[in-house]
């Protein structure tokens, strides 16, 4: 699916993103292309932040950087690590940079190709603050074999799982001993929490 399709899926209209020129010129100053799945998130949904940066930030193009050799693309809430790629290829392995002490990056693969780390990334900048209807919650045990024969699985990678339906999302972590529940509308966040028989935290 599309950045553009996607980002109609979750959000039920068509989202803004840059115009081509800003691209261009980041690429000058770059002395790279950007890579195609980063272009495309650009030019889809490059003017959103509710995606772009609804908990952590990724770089217009005109802040993309370079470092180690990377395009640097975006970077964590908190400020702990980066995510990047390297140029030159048609879809790169995306990259974590953990901020060292002396402000160097100790880079690790994010086990993911570029197109499907950026998809995972709209899915949790949606439902980590992208959504305006969010909240933690407790729920009975048998509740996950309901999520997960009722919602559909859109992530899993590595510790993340995320479900979704029309409107929805629910998150878990593994280890931790709560789920994160979010919705489009505040009906559809109460329908949430009814269906599933969840309390807020």
């Amino acid at each position: 699916m599309s950045f553009v399709g996607l980002f109609e899926r979750l959000y039920e209209r068509h989202p803004l993103g840059v115009a081509e020129p800003e691209l261009a010129e980041a690429e000058a100053r770059l002395g790279v292309a950007i890579p195609p799945p980063l272009r495309e998130l650009h030019l889809a949904c490059g003017r959103e932040p509710c995606v772009l940066a609804s908990h952590n930030r990724f770089f217009s193009p005109r802040a993309l950087e370079r470092s180690d050799g990377r395009i640097i693309f975006c970077e964590e809430n908190q400020g702990v690590c980066v995510w990047g790629c390297l140029p030159g290829h048609e879809d790169p392995l995306a990259e974590v940079g953990n901020v060292l002490r002396d402000d160097t990056l100790e880079w690790h693969s994010e086990q993911a190709r570029l197109s499907r780390f950026l998809a995972i990334q709209l899915y949790l900048q949606t439902a980590w603050g992208g959504f305006e209807h969010a909240g933690d919650l407790q729920g009975p045990d048998p509740v996950m074999s309901r999520i997960e024969s009722e919602w559909e699985e859109v992530v899993r990678h590595q510790d993340l799982t995320i479900y979704w339906k029309p409107g929805a999302l629910i998150s878990a972590l593994d280890g931790q001993p709560f789920l994160t529940g979010a919705a489009r509308t505040e009906g559809g966040f109460v329908r949430l929490l009814g269906d599933l028989g969840f309390e807020p935290l």
